[in-house]
């Protein structure tokens, strides 16, 4: 006599899974002692038994089956929640790194357009000095031919020179300036 009919002797016979369920239900801590027996029992029992299973293997089955399909709903749980948690830690380290790289680029940006405007602001002052050095002459010029008719024609040449070039020196100091106000709000972005 095998442990599985000692099993089945002790315990009355059910035929539906319904009585099965019940019974279960009702005799938990004896059926769950005896499983671990029945396993064994299980592994010796002949080819014929294992096509042909009676109901009772058939619960046996299916609550090992439930039991793998709970055990690795929990297991993909716990791996998308690890996944999850790590993806985030990822993410925030390359946020950190983003806002590390920007900081070192707007420093730098503001650094070479420093530089530039120090380099621009000279060579406006030296292209500044020799147009009034040339226009110095030019007006020692006019002195000169002030009394021919062409005086009033050569003062009026000499001032629209002078009002272009300051204006043009304006101009180009103002648009570098909203060039770089551009680029640091784009670095803002």
């Amino acid at each position: 006599m095998t442990e599985l009919d000692h099993y089945e002797e002790h315990f009355p016979a059910v035929q539906d899974s319904n009585e099965i369920a019940e019974f279960l239900k009702k005799h938990h801590h004896e059926v769950s002692k005896k499983v671990s027996k029945l396993a064994l029992a299980r592994e010796n029992q002949s080819l014929l038994r294992r096509l042909f299973p009676t109901d009772l293997d058939k619960v046996f089955a299916d609550a090992k089956v439930q039991a793998a399909t709970t055990e690795l709903s929990f297991r993909h749980a716990a791996l998308e929640l690890s996944a999850k948690s790590k993806m985030e830690a990822v993410e925030e380290q390359c946020q950190v790194m983003v806002r590390m790289v920007k900081s070192h680029h707007r420093a730098e940006f503001a650094k070479f357009v420093t530089e530039a405007y120090l380099r621009l602001s000279e060579d406006v002052d030296q292209k500044t000095k020799r147009h009034l050095e040339g226009s110095r002459k030019r007006y020692e010029t006019y002195e000169e031919f002030k009394d021919l008719p062409v005086g009033a024609t050569y003062m009026k040449h000499i001032t629209a020179a002078d009002d272009k070039f300051f204006r043009w020196l304006e101009k180009l100091l103002e648009n570098f300036r909203s060039i770089a106000d551009e680029k640091v709000r784009q670095y803002r972005l």
